[in-house]
């Protein structure tokens, strides 16, 4: 592989791995509990789960509200009458703003290396 494929991929992988680490937190966390017949486990929920792990920003924000204002079961869409999917889709939105606003802040020093490299020449 050449470097530039590598540092797509690895780009690529790590933006993944943002957008889905509160459900990999949780699955991970499920994977870890004790079988039900050995001993007693409680299973928390979605959203307990992501408030006592510190990921409350996932549900105290603007995105999170204004999804949850369309599709939740008092929304103008009711959709979902868990908050669950809902916490999942305002943080994925919350992610790809993240990754523009990276994108556009990285874009500024990457045209000036390639301005510079044309005046160089």
């Amino acid at each position: 592989m050449r470097k530039k494929n590598i540092t797509h991929c690895a780009d690529t992988i790590t933006w993944y791995v943002l957008y889905f680490l509160p459900v990999i937190m949780y699955l991970l966390y499920l994977l870890s509990l004790p079988i039900a017949g050995t001993t007693a486990s409680v299973v928390v929920g979605f959203e307990n789960f992501l408030n006592s792990t510190g990921f409350t920003l996932a549900t105290n924000n603007v995105v999170f509200t204004a999804v949850s204002d369309l599709f939740s079961s008092t929304g103008i869409l009711p959709f979902f009458s868990s908050t669950a999917p809902i916490i999942v889709v305002s943080w994925f939105i919350g992610m790809v703003l993240l990754h523009l606003a990276v994108d556009f802040i990285l874009f500024i020093p990457r045209l000036a290396h390639k301005w510079l490299g044309k005046i160089t020449e």
